[in-house]
């Protein structure tokens, strides 16, 4: 049991019901409580360079320390870190032996909040990527989580960075065009590639969640926000919406088919309505549980969104979605239904006024 959540049991039994499809009378909800007194707690080592201070223990059990006290979780939101380098962007570049960069405010400082893949153009002549344990990378960010897990054992969860999928990571090396012209002229070769970057992401990644264990249950975090009992992450290809469906078969199908299967639950993040041209491709997927599907410029909602939401579900998927206000997640609800289905709100004001909200939704999930 954490600390810092009051409706664990309530939360876990609503959270598992959500991954199996089903409800227990309302959809799970993400609703956590901004506290205004919260006063952030600062750096106040040494300074260096932010991608330096990213793999500092001490600096990263900060930012873990204010990520979890700094709200009240309730519903079913958990109280947790994922452990954040670079975004949540960078963590198998680095591994295949890539660089990143944060983008630089008006004074030249790195901006902690998003960051860029560096070109590695040259990535598909060097030898194919292999997960090294013992590398200086990987240990220190083994050294990172146990940092941040003796400073919130006990308290909250703690879980290994998430992962952004090898075609994307391969895109961001070698630029969009080039890699769309690689598809064409060398496929065999991009092929192989992507089937060592996925078995290093995989071998990686449980070499990360066991260095989690110690400090928790086992449980996951995806920076979507939700949580699940076993290992868990979100599945992407940003890259996807370059490709045709028999592109995707081709060059991203296999990767998805290794991670669903490797993990315990999984949910795809879906870039709305464009990328439902793959939703057949995505739900064959085995031991996928869920997708989320995001909210893109020009589709409608509640009206296309929660459409392709009710598609999703007769796909047998569960599916989260992100709502505004409190007036969207009851449309959602009365248009999709509350099994199987996720909302995360945005931070509220008060715990009363987040207690009305999850009251409205219940109500209107009857």
């Amino acid at each position: 049991m954490y600390s810092l959540k009051h409706n664990e049991d309530e939360a876990r039994e609503r959270l598992q019901a959500f991954w199996e499809g089903s409800s227990l009378g309302r959809p799970a909800l993400q609703v956590v409580v901004s506290k205004p007194d919260y006063e952030p707690k600062l750096w106040e080592g040494p300074e260096a360079d932010l991608k330096e201070l990213e793999l500092t223990p001490e600096w990263q059990a900060i930012q873990a320390v204010n990520a979890v006290e700094g709200v009240q979780w309730l519903a079913e939101a958990m109280p947790g870190y994922t452990v954040n380098i670079g975004q949540y962007l960078p963590l198998l570049a680095l591994l295949v032996g890539g660089d990143y960069d944060h983008p630089k405010d008006e004074n030249g400082k790195p901006m902690l909040g998003t960051a860029w893949l560096k070109l590695l153009e040259d990535v598909l002549e060097r030898p194919l990527p292999a997960f090294d344990a013992a590398s200086e990378f990987a240990a220190r960010v083994s050294e990172v989580i146990h940092g941040v897990g003796r400073t919130l054992e006990g308290r909250a969860i703690v879980s290994q960075p998430v992962w952004i999928d090898p075609l994307t990571t391969l895109s961001s090396f070698r630029g969009v065009a080039a890699l769309c012209a690689d598809l064409i002229e060398r496929p065999a070769q991009v092929e192989q590639w992507l089937e060592a970057a996925t078995t290093l992401e995989l071998e990686a990644n449980e070499h990360f969640y066991q260095a989690c264990l110690p400090y928790g249950q086992g449980e996951c975090l995806s920076w979507l926000g939700i949580m699940a009992e076993g290992r868990m992450d979100s599945v992407q290809c940003d890259f996807s919406i370059m490709m045709s469906p028999d592109m995707y078969e081709q060059f991203y199908m296999p990767t998805l088919r290794r991670q669903t299967a490797y993990f315990d639950y999984s949910i795809y993040h879906l870039d709305g309505d464009p990328c439902m041209r793959f939703l057949d491709q995505i739900a064959s997927s085995p031991g996928l549980n869920a997708l989320q599907y995001t909210r893109v410029a020009g589709c409608e909602y509640p009206g296309r969104c929660l459409d392709d939401c009710v598609t999703v579900r007769e796909k047998g998927l569960a599916v989260m979605v992100h709502c505004l206000s409190v007036e969207e997640a009851i449309e959602a609800v009365k248009h999709v239904g509350p099994d199987g289905l996720f909302i995360w709100l945005p931070p509220f004001k008060s715990q009363a006024e987040a207690e009305e909200a999850i009251d409205q939704i219940t109500v209107a999930s009857a």
